[in-house]
């Protein structure tokens, strides 16, 4: 038995899947580890030179999966650039995001220390620092009280990546949540 394949695109809470499904060409994902972002990218034929561009930092949801057996979240993020390539009777759209704003606050550098604090604790502070306030931690990692720990001129997210290596964990920004869970 065959599946025919199924895709869903979200811009801002806009489903567009319809309006594209004719002229799509292609749509890949790639879910990454630690401080890389997850990235998308859209290809759209827009010959017919009516298609609207998506804001930067709209926030872009991907959904694939089969039919009759239902589409599931791949990707979660916000439109980084959007690119038009071609002339008369020949334009393609490139639509590319990423899981965070990688030129946002997540990536700006902070200069501060923690005394006898849990994990979580740890994260809260700095996320917040960084806009991210939906942090989510594995209850193991979390409770872990740290002695002392610093971020000397370091982003949240290179911060988050070296205490998880510290701590046996992985860490991941995705949309705006922080999550830091334990390996394997």
């Amino acid at each position: 038995m065959k599946y025919q394949a199924v895709f869903s695109v979200e811009i801002d809470g806009t489903d567009i899947t319809d309006r594209i499904k004719d002229i799509l060409q292609s749509i890949t994902t790639v879910d990454r580890a630690g401080v890389s972002a997850d990235q998308a990218t859209i290809t759209i034929d827009d010959s017919a030179g009516n298609l609207i561009f998506p804001e930067k930092n709209a926030l872009c949801r991907i959904g694939m999966g089969f039919l009759g057996k239902g589409i599931g979240t791949v990707f979660l993020g916000q439109v980084d650039e959007v690119r038009s390539r071609g002339g008369r009777g020949g334009k393609t759209i490139h639509i590319t995001a990423k899981g965070f704003d990688t030129s946002g606050p997540v990536k700006q550098p902070q200069n501060r220390h923690f005394d006898e604090l849990t994990v979580l604790e740890i994260l809260q502070t700095a996320g917040a620092e960084a806009g991210i306030t939906d942090i989510r931690v594995d209850p193991d990692l979390a409770a872990l009280v740290r002695e002392y720990e610093h971020m000397d001129n370091e982003s949240f997210i290179a911060f988050g990546e070296r205490l998880a290596r510290a701590i046996g964990g992985t860490f991941k920004i995705r949309d705006n949540a922080a999550v830091m869970a334990k390996k394997n």
